[in-house]
């Protein structure tokens, strides 16, 4: 029956999910908050305030 899940199978499922959940959080809504705390910061300014994200692929700085 393959709607059965082998129970370490699932474990894995889950760990991964998990993993993924994190991941999200950190990434995007981290991102997402700290963007949402500096624009009252910024709109005053008479300058044309940017807010710049820099990723990598991996995590790597190359």
């Amino acid at each position: 029956d393959y709607t059965q899940v082998h129970p370490p199978c699932l474990n894995r499922i889950l760990e991964k999910q998990e993993s993924a959940k994190d991941c999200i959080e950190t990434n995007f809504y981290g991102t997402k908050r700290v963007t949402k705390a500096l624009l009252p910061l910024l709109r005053p300014s008479s300058y044309k305030p940017r807010i710049v994200n820099v990723s990598s692929v991996y995590g790597l700085l190359l």
